[in-house]
């Protein structure tokens, strides 16, 4: 920077101000020579208007000054005048100098401003009197504050400190003079500064209006909310990347733009989707999975969702009919419920399922397995001599079923059973045959039939159709038969041991001896000791009763102890068993089948399913249990409801009965108090049956009034014919009289092509006219006579004829 270091050289922009001097050059000069510099110097010092010094008053001086400097050149009094002078002089050039600093930045502006202040405080009390813009200065550290102010306002500030600069900024500026105003050089960074702030305030005004539950907006109001998000969009993007660092909560604008981008995509998919293309089901479910994604608010924007939602239940119906697989544990009650669930859609709903034929063809499995499973049934009741055969029967129709039909049918194990018995059986035949009491091998032959027939169970031996051979062997073969037939599971069990006790006793030494070979004794002995031991159980059990309360559940607790220590063959002895098991559970069953009645009253989702539940649960109640139940009356109410109900649930078109099964239900259902039809399920069946029988009859009536001998025999047949289409499919059957219908429509089509061929005549071209007039013709004679007076245009063909003879 400039620095005037030399009186002579001082010069300069400094502020001017009229002054007055109290003596001219010549008489200070004369005052001077007049006298000594040390006692009149000071009678040339500058006099100073209102106190201060002015910079014109400060050059005179200095000029005054410099006249005498030859003069009094080396005087103190000079010297040190002229060195708070060429101070006073350096300090107003350097205040002036700031001026020059443009624009005016804080490493420049503040600085020089620090420098001047600096330097003017060290100035002597009387070289301050020389300095004339000390003002000046004031005015530049005013501004200088601000500046730095400004400067240090940063976009990395967090808002709130950003905020509070630019405000704090823009105050100290506005309270300012209009001379520190003017000195501020960087007020354009500052309107910057509060540009980017009101930008900023508007955003997020816009960003807290978002900030509410979008799912209790109108249509309106959601229109009003998307163009608030794409005005906090623009915002946002005309912000620099430093400047969006101040926007708190933009993030809530990403999503809610995110969830409508979403939102509109899903209901652009939900329109493409077609209940007639392969692809609808697996459509179905992926726009609900996208839809099931979406936040709660943002679902409010698809607004076809009612559409997608009337797709949903076909699609999963379809898809599962695409995974029913008769090899899964669940397959009948997989296939009970999509029937339930397909009938509970509207008719346009099951249009939607291409594959519903499935559900047809599931249920038919289940016929063919409930009939097997009657088979199988029929197997326990058959006579030794039958049983082979029907054995036999039922595997070969087991073999024809599926693997996974076979893995359904519930009494499978006992075909199994059986056929496992015929083998068996056939086996012990066998070895029975072979028993000769005269052979050396009667003992082995017989002890080998035996044990084959002891090791069959009690059902099995019913089947052996020469066990009459084993036990004629004599009373040593009977015994050893007795012997080996004994089971604790027989009632005769104890009676049984006893007569053999005694045909042991009877027995000769060698007897003995003899069947001791078949451990007669030990075996004896071993069924004496096991009825002992039942005999002190049910004495115990006996006694339960006589217990007295404090003591019972003791009791009764010991006495299945000493129950479960016996073995296993001596508990089926015990013959009060059943009175400890009623003892025990008497009371858990009462209560399970109350409960269940009760439940009938909390409209289950099912009540036929709810009542059959409670129904079995009762049936399955001893006589005195079944006294327990106190609200059986509850189940009784019911009871004509739910029967009405499976009347309704049993109605199906394909019947031969249908008309008599509708009827029934008709009647039944009306019989019922009004409450009682309020608990009907699927009563609203019964009128629309009626009404599709209706339109039946009104059908059946219509073909029956086809004759060939009516003057409007084809439009009669064709009306019939209309009427039998537009019968839902179901009900075309119990049109009795549609094969009628078919032979009669056969002569109308012969009638309508003879008469087209006709018609068609006038526009044939000349050449071909001859030969089509004789094809009609030709035609119309191969009518039946009772056709051809249905030939309506017949004298058409006359007239066409009479025509072409007369060319």
């Amino acid at each position: 920077m400039k620095r005037i270091v030399a009186i002579s050289l001082l010069s300069g922009a400094m502020f001017v101000g009229a002054m007055s001097v109290e003596a001219t050059n010549d008489e200070c000069r004369q005052i001077v020579d007049a006298t000594s510099f040390s006692t009149n110097i000071e009678a040339c010092s500058p006099t100073m208007t209102n106190g201060e010094v002015t910079e014109s008053s400060f050059k005179d001086y200095v000029s005054t000054l410099q006249k005498f400097k030859t003069t009094y050149k080396g005087e103190p009094q000079y010297t040190i005048l002229e060195d708070k002078i060429k101070e006073a002089t350096e300090v107003n050039d350097v205040i002036n100098d700031i001026a020059s600093i443009n624009p005016y930045k804080l490493t420049g502006f503040s600085r020089e401003v620090t420098n001047a202040r600096t330097a003017y405080d060290a100035l002597t009390d009387k070289a301050k009197s020389y300095v004339y813009n000390e003002q000046l200065l004031q005015t530049y550290e005013a501004a200088a504050i601000i500046v730095t102010q400004i400067s240090n306002i940063k976009l990395t500030d967090t808002a709130a400190e950003y905020k509070r600069k630019v405000e704090a900024a823009k105050e100290a500026f506005d309270n300012a003079p209009m001379e520190v105003q003017n000195a501020v050089g960087n007020m354009d960074t500052l309107k910057t500064h509060e540009n980017t702030l009101h930008r900023v305030d508007e955003l997020s005004t816009i960003i807290a209006s978002l900030n509410k539950d979008i799912s209790t907006l109108t249509d309106s109001q959601i229109s009003e909310f998307v163009a608030m998000l794409a005005e906090a969009k623009t915002l946002y993007e005309s912000l620099s990347t430093t400047e969006r660092k101040l926007v708190q909560g933009y993030q809530l604008v990403l999503d809610h733009e995110k969830g409508i981008g979403s939102a509109m995509e899903i209901v652009a998919l939900i329109n493409e989707i077609s209940p007639s293309l392969a692809t609808f089901a697996a459509r179905t479910e992926a726009v609900k999975k996208k839809y099931d994604a979406l936040a709660e608010t943002d679902r409010k924007f698809v607004q076809n969702y009612d559409k997608l939602e009337s797709y949903i239940e076909p699609a999963a119906i379809s898809n599962a009919l695409k995974k029913l697989k008769t090899t899964s544990k669940t397959f009948e009650a997989d296939v009970a419920d999509l029937r339930q669930r397909f009938d509970a859609l509207t008719p346009t709903q099951q249009g939607y399922i291409s594959n519903s034929s499935a559900l047809t063809d599931a249920e038919q499995k289940l016929v063919q397995i409930e009939e097997m499973e009657k088979l199988i049934s029929t197997i326990a009741s058959a006579t030794a001599q039958d049983m082979m055969g029907v054995v036999m029967s039922a595997g070969e129709a087991f073999e024809l079923l599926d693997a996974g039909q076979r893995k359904l049918v519930e009494n499978a194990s006992e075909l199994t059973k059986f056929e496992g018995i015929v083998k068996d059986v056939l086996k012990v035949e066998a070895l029975i045959d072979k028993i000769d009491i005269q052979s050396k091998q009667f003992t082995k032959q017989a002890t080998a039939a035996q044990k084959a027939f002891d090791k069959l169970t009690p059902e099995e031996r019913l089947y052996v159709r020469n066990v009459s051979a084993l036990a004629s062997t004599g009373p040593i073969s009977d015994f050893l038969v007795k012997l080996s037939k004994l089971r604790t599971s027989s009632k005769t069990y104890r009676q049984d041991v006893e007569d053999l006790r005694v045909e042991y006793m009877q027995f000769d030494a060698e007897t003995r001896d003899f069947v001791g070979n078949y451990e007669a004794e030990p075996k004896l002995v071993e069924a004496e000791r096991m009825i002992s031991q039942a005999n002190y159980v049910d004495e115990r059990i006996a006694r339960v009763g006589e217990e007295p309360e404090e003591n019972y559940v003791k009791y009764v607790a010991q006495t299945r102890t000493a129950y479960n220590e016996l073995p296993k063959d001596a508990r089926k002895l015990v013959s009060k068993y059943k009175e400890l098991q009623g003892v025990e559970k008497q009371i858990k069953p009462v209560l399970k089948t109350a409960e269940l009645i009760e439940a009938l009253d909390d409209s289950p989702k099912s009540l036929m399913a709810a009542f059959d539940k409670a129904q079995k649960a009762y049936a399955k109640l001893k006589p005195n249990q079944k006294l327990l139940v106190y609200n059986f009356n509850v189940l009784k109410e019911y009871e004509k409801p739910v029967s009405v109900s499976k009347k309704i649930k049993a109605l199906k078109p394909t019947n031969l009965y249908f008309a008599t099964d509708l009827a029934t239900a008709r009647q039944t259902y009306e019989s019922l108090t009004e409450q009682q039809k309020g608990l009907v399920e699927g009563a609203y069946r019964i009128t629309e049956a009626e009404m599709e029988m209706r339109e039946v009859n009104v059908i059946v009536t219509l073909i029956q009034n086809v004759s060939i001998t009516s003057p409007n025999y084809v439009k009669d047949a064709r009306s019939a014919e209309q009427g039998y289409k537009q019968l839902m499919s179901s009900y075309r059957k119990l049109v009795v009289n549609y094969n009628y219908l078919k032979d009669e429509l056969k002569s109308v089509k012969k009638v309508e092509k003879v008469m087209k061929n006709i018609d068609e005549l006038v526009t044939l071209e000349p050449k071909k006219f001859a030969t089509k007039l004789k094809a009609a013709r030709k035609a119309y004679d191969k009518l039946e006579e009772d056709e051809k007076p249905h030939v309506a245009n017949y004298m058409k063909l006359i007239e066409y004829e009479t025509a072409e003879s007369l060319k």
